[in-house]
């Protein structure tokens, strides 16, 4: 997965969006764009975000245990 999904998913997590929403926030917000290093670039599915969740998660829940 893509450093661009990871901060993705921490825009989802703050915003408290499903995996739509917060792809159309991203795309339709300059300092988003920026922030999760998208610029000109199009937006990412949505269900790339849910596959970078799903390899997230073991990956968290083997720090923390």
């Amino acid at each position: 997965m893509t450093y661009t999904s990871y901060l993705s998913q921490i825009v989802m997590f703050v915003e408290q969006d499903s995996y739509r929403q917060v792809v159309i926030r991203i795309e339709n917000s300059e300092f988003l764009r920026h922030f999760v290093g998208l610029g000109i670039k199009t937006m990412m599915d949505f269900s790339l975000l849910d596959k970078a969740f799903c390899v997230l998660i073991p990956v968290l829940q083997a720090e923390a245990g």
